[in-house]
């Protein structure tokens, strides 16, 4: 099957684009796409040289959030599929609720104020220093805290929470001792309401592990089966939330770790 090419363009850094683009092709599951994300076309040289590309491949489809006018007509004039999120949402809110937009480059709402940037900087330290249970003294100022076994995604989870949301992410693993006794850690129960878990497939999770250590118990069908049947029975009886991960991207996992955590719920 040949893949359809599919570009991510903007005039800044492409994030959005790209985000908002693939959550909407990921509806399409039967189509194989091939995604290329081409960040700060910011010059109508750039814009016309990229165009004239990208006309030589006719079944490729362009998302964009291009904010000016002159750099979009290259891609509206092209002989392929082009879309400007940006433009078209724009002209509706000023044709419906007449509304005047003042058309900037280069704005990115996840990275566009300092203050906004500084804290997620502040958060990513945070994160980082309390990776895999460590730092569990500052737990008292974590947004939440990601529990679960090993291998089930805590890292990247968390990190993309800090980086995304700005919030300060520390995850824990569970281990052996608590999985057998069935009890939280001292270092967790004063903080059970900022507790969130993972839980796996457990063949999804020793194919994860033998790739990273195959010796040892460590990845061994009885480990891995033991493992996730305590945590989930763990987390089950300190009415701990908890997501399975085996079919979901991180992505979806931060949103709803975020649905739960705004709405109150942990």
């Amino acid at each position: 099957m040949n893949k359809t090419k599919v570009y991510f363009i903007s005039d800044g850094t492409g994030l959005s684009t790209e985000q908002l683009g693939k959550s909407i092709l990921i509806q399409f599951p039967d189509i194989d796409f091939e995604y290329k994300t081409i960040p700060f076309v910011n010059t109508l040289k750039k814009a016309q040289a990229l165009a004239k590309k990208i006309n030589k491949e006719p079944s490729a489809m362009v998302f964009s959030t291009l904010i000016y006018d002159e750099l979009n007509e290259p891609f509206d004039a092209g002989d392929f599929f082009h879309i400007n999120f940006l433009k078209q949402t724009i002209n509706q809110i000023e044709n419906i609720k007449k509304f005047k937009a003042v058309p900037t480059m280069g704005l990115d709402y996840r990275f566009g104020e300092v203050d906004s940037y500084e804290e997620r900087i502040t958060a990513m330290d945070f994160t980082i220093s309390s990776d895999d249970g460590n730092n569990v003294e500052r737990y008292n100022t974590a947004d939440i805290i990601i529990v679960g076994v090993s291998r089930t995604g805590k890292t990247p989870v968390s990190i993309y929470l800090a980086l995304m949301n700005g919030l300060a992410v520390a995850n824990y693993p569970l281990v052996d001792l608590e999985l057998e006794s069935q009890q939280l850690p001292n270092s967790l129960k004063r903080f059970k309401d900022k507790l969130f878990g993972l839980t796996i497939a457990p063949k999804r999770l020793q194919e994860i592990r033998e790739k990273r250590r195959s010796t040892g118990k460590y990845a061994t069908p009885h480990q891995v089966q033991a493992e996730v049947r305590y945590s989930e029975s763990l987390f089950n009886k300190y009415s701990i939330p908890y997501i399975d991960t085996t079919s979901i991207s991180v992505e979806e996992i931060a949103a709803s770790i975020r649905t739960r955590l705004f709405n109150n719920v942990i």
